[in-house]
């Protein structure tokens, strides 16, 4: 047990590291989000398409994203059925919905969910423990 403090102060300077790292990364997201959206502007203001600095070619790349419309899931899973698109309707669980549901469940003496019989076999519970920090204001 002597290198257990050792072990846990290490651990808290490493997630507060992390965290510090963490920030400066989003930071870092935000900056470049305002600036993709200026330099997409300013290309199409300049016409043009790309362009070559620091050894790096930088350019506008054109993806179009399809979702349902708000609502619309349903109707648009029997449509796509309908025109023979079927295969791209896939019907599946919310991993996190799930999990929440099976959290409510009773408990068995090892204090694990105890799922309705129909789910036997059909749903892996696990057990995940984790160690946090929680920093003193």
């Amino acid at each position: 047990m002597a290198g257990l403090p050792a072990k846990v102060r290490k651990f808290v300077q490493l997630h507060r590291h992390r965290k510090k790292l963490e920030a400066e990364l989003e930071r870092n997201k935000e900056t470049a989000e305002k600036l993709e959206a200026e330099l997409c502007e300013e290309f199409a203001a300049a016409g043009i398409q790309n362009i070559s600095i620091d050894g790096a070619t930088v350019f506008l790349a054109r993806q179009i994203w399809a979702s349902p419309a708000a609502g619309q899931g349903e109707a648009l899973a029997r449509a796509m059925r309908t025109i023979g698109m079927g295969d791209l309707v896939k019907e599946t669980v919310n991993a996190n919905q799930l999990s929440a549901f099976v959290r409510e469940l009773p408990r068995d003496t090892d204090d694990m969910p105890i799922l309705p019989a129909a789910l036997a076999g059909l749903v892996c519970v696990r057990d995940v423990v984790s160690v946090r920090v929680n920093e003193r204001s």
